[in-house]
């Protein structure tokens, strides 16, 4: 096989050759990115095993560029209203902790299982699925 893995949607940058194979994910919120080259000795030899260098890079580095800000900020707009939106009334009684969502993109959190079992609750309210799908 090809001996390149890239990988996406992780929030650890990764870079790690198993087997003569990269395998490359260059984390979460753009922060960094892996530039990669691949290369072969000669135009004649495609089928042969090519030349590849990885690196993992800061992000930083870059000059902004306005086009893909724009677009970003196009496609962020539905998450932006959505951080706004009221999903419901949370009370605290004494000697409950308080709901956090800090670490949430690596860890369970109380905000996190509020969410879920809210979602949980609304899909047997509407008996979507099948009986017990949503039990645990």
């Amino acid at each position: 096989g090809f001996p390149l893995i890239v990988g996406g949607h992780d929030h650890e940058p990764y870079l790690e050759q198993v087997n003569g194979a990269w395998i490359t994910k260059a984390g979460m919120d753009a922060e960094q990115a892996v530039i990669i080259d691949v290369t072969w000795p000669t135009p004649d030899t495609p089928g042969d095993q090519p030349h590849i260098s990885v690196e993992l890079v800061p992000t930083n580095q870059y000059p902004r560029s306005a086009p893909i800000a724009a677009a970003v900020t196009h496609h962020l707009r539905p998450v932006e209203e959505m951080e706004g939106a009221f999903l419901c009334a949370v009370e605290h009684p004494p000697g409950q902790r308080r709901l956090s969502s800090k670490g949430i993109r690596r860890a369970q959190t109380s905000v996190g299982s509020m969410l879920t079992s809210l979602v949980r609750d609304g899909l047997r309210l509407s008996g979507a699925g099948e009986a017990g799908a949503c039990d645990g």
